[in-house]
């Protein structure tokens, strides 16, 4: 190794960066969207109902993890797959990332819907917070769905940030998330008068909604990709 023989590439910079900052961007929307959710509640239904999403919403979390972590494995397998301008493996990729992130949810579901009441004692195991078992655990029984098509949406981002297009990711992420998730939330909750209840069924209806159309929206780049009708790796 010789000092003299490294030269920077700050187009090398420009890359990390353009996937870098979109992404941390996509977790500050995800916090908001949290905080959100934590004022309608407060709004419709008072600090149960806070306490209730808090707590339940933990462990939906955590069933978010097997899917997220498929979908993070992809960013790598596409991007190698660019950078090689082997482009249908890209789909490949993305449709396997999908299909297995797809197979660990429903696994996933069917455990938190089974043992709700289980989960739920762990949060609500005090003489005081007793009264939170049955909302906590119908929480997760319903919002467990919403876990079912995070893949799509996740595959959809991680590869698009394999392919550099972080932006692309991010602005997905924002429509899902922050635009559809709230907007039906308001609607639901809000102008049908449908309380906490209609926050819920809103985030499920815009979770899903958002993750079609970023799933989509990927397969169709994918397509257009290998035929050749998008310029693709300058590498």
């Amino acid at each position: 190794y010789n000092k003299e023989d490294f030269h920077n590439d700050f187009s090398i910079y420009k890359d990390i960066l353009a996937v870098g900052i979109p992404a941390s961007l996509e977790q500050l929307i995800m916090a908001a969207l949290a905080v959100t959710v934590n004022f309608m509640l407060t709004i419709v239904s008072g600090s149960i109902a806070v306490a209730v999403y808090t707590a339940g919403w933990r462990l939906i979390s955590l069933g978010l993890l097997p899917a997220i972590g498929v979908g993070t494995a992809a960013i790598t397998v596409s991007g190698v797959a660019y950078g090689a301008k082997k482009y249908e493996n890209i789909r490949t990729a993305l449709r396997y990332s999908a299909k297995l992130g797809l197979a660990a949810s429903i696994i996933v579901c069917i455990l938190l819907y089974v043992f709700a009441d289980q989960l739920a004692f762990i949060f609500s195991y005090s003489e005081a917070s007793a009264h939170l078992l049955p909302l906590i655990a119908a929480f997760i029984q319903l919002m467990c769905l919403f876990i079912l098509y995070v893949p799509f949406g996740a595959s959809a981002g991680n590869v698009f940030q394999g392919l550099g297009k972080g932006t692309t990711s991010f602005i997905l992420t924002t429509f899902r998330e922050f635009v559809l998730v709230l907007i039906f939330a308001y609607l639901l909750g809000f102008v049908f008068n449908m309380g906490e209840t209609g926050i819920y069924y809103g985030m499920l209806l815009g979770g899903f909604i958002g993750s079609v159309i970023a799933y989509a929206y990927i397969e169709i780049y994918v397509d257009r990709l290998i035929k050749g009708k998008i310029e693709g790796s300058k590498i």
